[in-house]
């Protein structure tokens, strides 16, 4: 929930600057880009213009399978890794990190 909410505050903080600081950015009054990009197709579907010129819509990227957001810094898998790869290397019952 928390990752949710950190992307949420960084997506808001993101459209807030772009408002302000990038030139031909639209000022629709919400947060919804989603609806902006909806819109802009609709307009080129339509009537063959951009609605928003400066605006880059998701649907001209295509998806990967990367992921962005918070991780675990240590989990029993980097623990179990890091031991065996610390005694391999330093000899028994020394572990260094």
């Amino acid at each position: 929930m928390a990752d949710c909410l950190m992307a949420e505050r960084r997506h808001r903080y993101n459209h807030n600057v772009s408002e302000r600081r990038r030139q031909g950015f639209p000022k629709v009054g919400h947060y919804d880009t989603w609806l902006v990009d909806k819109y802009q197709l609709l307009a080129e579907e339509n009537h063959g213009a951009q609605l928003f010129p400066g605006w880059s819509n998701t649907a001209d990227y295509a998806d990967t399978p990367e992921k962005f957001g918070t991780v675990r810094i240590h989990s029993s898998v980097l623990d179990a890794a890091l031991k065996t790869n610390h005694h391999r290397a330093r000899g028994q019952g020394q572990i260094h990190v």
